[in-house]
């Protein structure tokens, strides 16, 4: 395995409560010029949970996003606050965005989506609902809404594709549990997931 590419020096062109923009200055290559910085992106680690109810529909949020200029449909996300863990910011996260608690959270693992210029850590979850009414939601102009499975890619044609790291979580689920989320049932989903380590219900 190649080593790891490791910067000689790190140093920070801007900042702001979300992000920050780093200048990674490189060793030069041998016998040549001293490198150009390499600029990458840092955000806090984050969260994102493919969520589905006791009912069996995908639960989504419609929110703004000024980045792109849109209202997107996405997963549950959000970034994790010091002193909390991935299993604790996404339960909070699930809470504030649908106004939903959690009956079954397992672990998929952890992903950077963009490598390339973003260094933005990401904890993918599946959880599962706890069955009965909504609390109202908390997170300003985030709204619940729920998805058929069977009319999932309807709906991301029209919407738009901005849940792709979610859509990974969906498929890495597949390959690791051999379930499939489109199509099992939720008694057969909390039952994959009861039958697992590290699985954290409630």
């Amino acid at each position: 395995m190649p080593e790891a590419v490791i910067p000689v020096r790190k140093s920070t062109v801007f900042e702001s409560p979300w992000l920050r923009v780093e200048a990674l200055d490189m060793a030069p290559e041998a016998g040549g010029a001293p490198q150009a910085p390499y600029y990458r992106v840092v955000e806090t680690p984050g969260v994102i949970c493919v969520l589905l109810s006791a009912t069996g529909d995908f639960v989504m949020v419609r929110q703004p996003r000024p980045v792109v200029e849109m209202y997107t449909l996405e997963f549950p996300a959000g970034r994790i606050e010091p002193g909390e863990t991935p299993a604790d910011a996404i339960r909070r996260e699930v809470l504030e965005e649908t106004g939903l608690r959690l009956a079954y959270l397992q672990f998929l693992g952890q992903t950077e989506p963009i490598p390339s210029r973003l260094h933005t850590p990401q904890s993918l979850f599946i959880g599962v609902a706890a069955d009965g009414p909504a609390m109202p939601v908390r997170e300003r102009d985030a709204q619940m809404v729920l998805v058929p499975r069977a009319g999932f890619v309807k709906v991301m044609e029209r919407e738009g594709m901005h849940c792709l790291v979610a859509l990974g979580a969906l498929k890495l689920a597949e390959l690791l549990w051999s379930v499939d989320l489109f199509k099992a049932s939720i008694d057969l989903i909390c039952q994959q997931f009861g039958a697992r380590d590290g699985v954290h219900k409630g």
